[in-house]
């Protein structure tokens, strides 16, 4: 119809660019690329390759915790030492195993707070869906809190994830994860030192090798936010 020749240049221009767009080659990103590997990457075969396989995604969805788009670490940073409305341990502990549930439910199965030796309790455990794999647990510190001493903080990797939460059948590695609300202005007196985020993360990180074996497996994560 003459109506329709009006738009006769417009359609024909848009079936070209058509033509044109599907005969370009599609690139793919590096970012894909990796995704994609890490996709089909294998699945642990031993204790220790579960463990690094947590360890990974735990470190991962910290970083994605501390860079989000949608500023999830918002709530928890805190301007000075005696702001009081932040969120607590208890609001991050539900964070990071609602995160590790929906990361890779056919690895491993999320428990929280479970009682363990000595009627203490583990904050996040992670169980190999393959039994032969065993657990890891995790456990939360805020570490600017003041009821956190340096002295406190580093030995918790002994104290609580070796003596404790390694200790029930099954339970091999553990992983001490560390937050920092208060950014630059963390600090903790040691001795006749003052520590700062950084210093205290690396007290407990020597502890952890210190403490981990062929068989038994220990680190300290950590984000300053």
């Amino acid at each position: 119809s003459s109506e329709l020749l009006l738009w006769k240049d417009i359609f024909l221009y848009q079936g070209d660019r058509l033509k044109a767009n599907a005969a370009k080659r599609q690139l793919i990103s590096p970012e894909q690329i990796n995704q994609t590997i890490s996709d089909f990457a294998a699945l642990p075969q031993s204790r220790k390759q579960f463990f690094r396989f947590v360890e990974t995604v735990v470190s991962k969805l910290l970083d994605q915790f501390h860079n989000s788009d949608f500023d999830e670490a918002k709530g928890y940073r805190k301007k000075k030492p005696s702001d009081t409305n932040s969120r607590d341990e208890q609001d991050f502990r539900n964070w990071l195993a609602a995160r590790l549930h929906e990361a890779n439910p056919s690895v491993f199965i999320v428990t929280r707070e479970g009682e363990v030796a000595e009627a203490n309790r583990y904050d996040i455990r992670l169980t190999a869906r393959d039994p032969s794999l065993g657990n890891i647990s995790i456990e939360i510190k805020l570490a600017d809190r003041k009821h956190w001493t340096a002295e406190v903080l580093a030995d918790t990797v002994k104290s609580q994830l070796h003596d404790q939460y390694m200790r029930q059948h099954e339970s091999h590695s553990g992983i001490l994860v560390l937050v920092n609300c208060l950014g630059e202005q963390f600090s903790k007196p040691y001795g006749d030192t003052v520590l700062q985020f950084d210093d205290v993360l690396k007290l407990a990180r020597t502890e952890a090798v210190a403490l981990s074996s062929d068989s038994k497996f220990v680190s300290v994560l950590g984000i300053s936010l």
